[in-house]
Protein backbone atom coordinates (compact mmCIF):
# COMPACT_ATOMS: atom_id res chain seq x y z
CA UNK A 1 0.00 0.00 0.00
CA UNK A 2 1.73 3.37 -1.11
CA UNK A 3 0.04 6.44 0.28
CA UNK A 4 0.99 9.79 1.18
CA UNK A 5 -0.79 11.09 3.66
CA UNK A 6 -2.13 15.37 5.61
CA UNK A 7 -2.43 14.32 9.15
CA UNK A 8 -3.12 16.69 11.97
CA UNK A 9 -1.23 16.97 14.83
CA UNK A 10 -2.66 19.78 17.41
CA UNK A 11 -3.80 21.80 14.54
CA UNK A 12 -0.19 21.45 12.81
CA UNK A 13 -0.34 19.51 9.37
CA UNK A 14 2.58 17.53 8.31
CA UNK A 15 3.25 15.44 5.33
CA UNK A 16 4.46 12.10 4.91
CA UNK A 17 4.73 8.73 2.74
CA UNK A 18 4.15 5.66 3.40
CA UNK A 19 4.79 2.25 1.68
CA UNK A 20 4.41 -1.29 2.83
CA UNK A 21 2.99 -3.66 5.14
CA UNK A 22 2.50 -2.37 8.90
CA UNK A 23 4.02 -6.20 10.06
CA UNK A 24 7.06 -5.50 8.17
CA UNK A 25 9.94 -3.97 9.27
CA UNK A 26 10.09 -0.27 8.96
CA UNK A 27 12.83 2.30 7.64
CA UNK A 28 12.71 5.97 8.74
CA UNK A 29 14.11 8.23 5.64
CA UNK A 30 15.00 11.71 6.99
CA UNK A 31 15.56 14.50 4.35
CA UNK A 32 17.97 17.64 4.44
CA UNK A 33 16.97 20.87 5.27
CA UNK A 34 14.72 22.68 3.31
CA UNK A 35 13.72 19.73 1.19
CA UNK A 36 10.76 16.79 1.73
CA UNK A 37 10.15 13.23 1.51
CA UNK A 38 10.58 13.43 -2.47
CA UNK A 39 14.37 13.15 -2.23
CA UNK A 40 13.97 9.88 -1.37
CA UNK A 41 11.76 8.88 -4.03
CA UNK A 42 14.07 6.93 -5.85
CA UNK A 43 14.70 4.43 -2.96
CA UNK A 44 11.16 3.92 -2.47
CA UNK A 45 10.66 0.66 -4.42
CA UNK A 46 14.01 -0.91 -3.21
CA UNK A 47 13.53 -0.95 -0.12
CA UNK A 48 10.01 -2.00 -0.56
CA UNK A 49 11.03 -4.98 -2.91
CA UNK A 50 13.91 -6.13 -0.03
CA UNK A 51 10.73 -6.33 2.17
CA UNK A 52 10.87 -2.91 3.86
CA UNK A 53 7.73 -0.83 5.09
CA UNK A 54 8.75 2.82 4.11
CA UNK A 55 7.99 5.98 6.07
CA UNK A 56 9.14 9.15 5.48
CA UNK A 57 7.88 12.37 6.51
CA UNK A 58 8.38 16.35 5.46
CA UNK A 59 10.15 17.43 8.07
CA UNK A 60 8.26 20.22 10.36
CA UNK A 61 8.29 23.22 8.10
CA UNK A 62 9.61 21.61 5.39
CA UNK A 63 8.06 20.75 1.77
CA UNK A 64 4.15 20.52 2.88
CA UNK A 65 4.68 20.10 6.93
CA UNK A 66 3.89 23.04 8.45
CA UNK A 67 6.37 25.23 11.00
CA UNK A 68 6.72 24.31 14.68
CA UNK A 69 4.31 26.50 16.44
CA UNK A 70 8.06 27.35 18.51
CA UNK A 71 11.16 28.03 17.18
CA UNK A 72 12.73 25.77 15.39
CA UNK A 73 15.36 23.65 17.15
CA UNK A 74 16.79 20.37 16.32
CA UNK A 75 15.28 18.79 19.25
CA UNK A 76 11.97 20.30 18.07
CA UNK A 77 12.54 18.88 15.10
CA UNK A 78 13.35 15.14 16.38
CA UNK A 79 9.92 15.34 18.71
CA UNK A 80 8.00 16.30 15.82
CA UNK A 81 9.13 13.14 13.67
CA UNK A 82 7.71 11.42 17.18
CA UNK A 83 4.54 12.62 16.60
CA UNK A 84 4.12 12.06 13.62
CA UNK A 85 5.00 8.75 14.26
CA UNK A 86 2.46 8.30 16.82
CA UNK A 87 -0.37 9.85 15.13
CA UNK A 88 0.06 6.84 12.36
CA UNK A 89 0.54 4.15 15.21
CA UNK A 90 3.65 2.96 14.27
CA UNK A 91 5.63 2.04 17.90
CA UNK A 92 7.95 -0.35 16.89
CA UNK A 93 11.61 0.12 16.60
CA UNK A 94 12.77 1.95 13.22
CA UNK A 95 15.89 1.62 10.70
CA UNK A 96 16.23 5.20 10.76
CA UNK A 97 18.43 6.66 7.59
CA UNK A 98 19.06 10.48 6.87
CA UNK A 99 20.42 12.93 4.40
CA UNK A 100 22.27 15.74 4.99
CA UNK A 101 20.65 17.72 8.12
CA UNK A 102 18.40 14.64 8.81
CA UNK A 103 21.45 13.03 10.54
CA UNK A 104 21.47 15.81 13.34
CA UNK A 105 17.38 14.50 13.59
CA UNK A 106 18.48 11.47 13.39
CA UNK A 107 20.68 12.04 16.58
CA UNK A 108 18.55 13.66 18.69
CA UNK A 109 15.53 11.39 17.92
CA UNK A 110 18.20 8.91 19.36
CA UNK A 111 18.51 10.71 22.34
CA UNK A 112 14.60 11.35 22.81
CA UNK A 113 13.49 7.96 22.62
CA UNK A 114 16.69 5.31 22.10
CA UNK A 115 14.44 2.55 21.95
CA UNK A 116 12.97 3.64 19.27
CA UNK A 117 15.93 3.16 17.00
CA UNK A 118 16.71 -0.53 15.69
CA UNK A 119 19.66 0.70 13.57
CA UNK A 120 21.12 4.27 12.67
CA UNK A 121 22.48 5.47 9.00
CA UNK A 122 24.81 7.87 9.41
CA UNK A 123 26.80 9.02 6.20
CA UNK A 124 27.51 12.41 4.53
CA UNK A 125 25.42 13.48 7.85
CA UNK A 126 25.55 16.74 9.71
CA UNK A 127 25.62 16.36 13.03
CA UNK A 128 28.94 15.23 13.95
CA UNK A 129 32.23 16.86 15.30
CA UNK A 130 32.67 18.88 18.74
CA UNK A 131 30.80 22.24 16.71
CA UNK A 132 27.79 20.02 15.40
CA UNK A 133 27.74 17.94 18.44
CA UNK A 134 27.14 21.17 20.48
CA UNK A 135 25.05 23.03 17.99
CA UNK A 136 22.97 19.77 17.58
CA UNK A 137 22.67 19.88 22.11
CA UNK A 138 23.43 15.89 22.07
CA UNK A 139 24.39 14.86 25.05
CA UNK A 140 23.98 11.45 25.70
CA UNK A 141 22.29 10.51 29.16
CA UNK A 142 22.78 7.28 31.02
CA UNK A 143 19.08 6.32 29.84
CA UNK A 144 20.01 7.21 26.81
CA UNK A 145 21.76 4.31 26.16
CA UNK A 146 20.28 2.16 24.00
CA UNK A 147 19.32 -1.29 25.72
CA UNK A 148 21.25 -3.41 23.42
CA UNK A 149 24.57 -2.66 22.12
CA UNK A 150 25.51 -1.25 18.16
CA UNK A 151 27.25 -2.93 16.16
CA UNK A 152 29.62 -0.84 13.80
CA UNK A 153 28.83 -0.10 10.35
CA UNK A 154 31.64 -1.45 9.07
CA UNK A 155 31.16 -4.52 10.58
CA UNK A 156 27.82 -4.90 9.48
CA UNK A 157 28.47 -4.20 6.03
CA UNK A 158 30.98 -7.27 5.38
CA UNK A 159 30.17 -7.32 1.65
CA UNK A 160 26.24 -6.71 1.99
CA UNK A 161 23.97 -3.88 2.25
CA UNK A 162 23.67 -2.75 6.02
CA UNK A 163 19.96 -3.96 5.90
CA UNK A 164 21.13 -7.65 4.34
CA UNK A 165 24.10 -7.74 7.02
CA UNK A 166 21.82 -6.82 9.99
CA UNK A 167 18.93 -9.64 8.94
CA UNK A 168 22.42 -12.05 8.69
CA UNK A 169 22.69 -10.87 12.35
CA UNK A 170 19.27 -11.15 13.03
CA UNK A 171 19.16 -7.47 14.44
CA UNK A 172 16.19 -6.37 12.19
CA UNK A 173 13.56 -7.06 15.44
Amino acid sequence: MQTIKSIDINGRRARLFIEGDASQPTILLLHGIGRSFEDWEPQFVPFRQAGYRVIAPDLPGSGFSDRLPAPTTLPGLAQGVLEILGVIGETRRLHVMRHSMGGAVALQLLTLDPNRVATLNLVGSAGFGPKSIRYCDWQPHPSSVPSRPVTPTAQLLDGASPFEASNRNGEMN
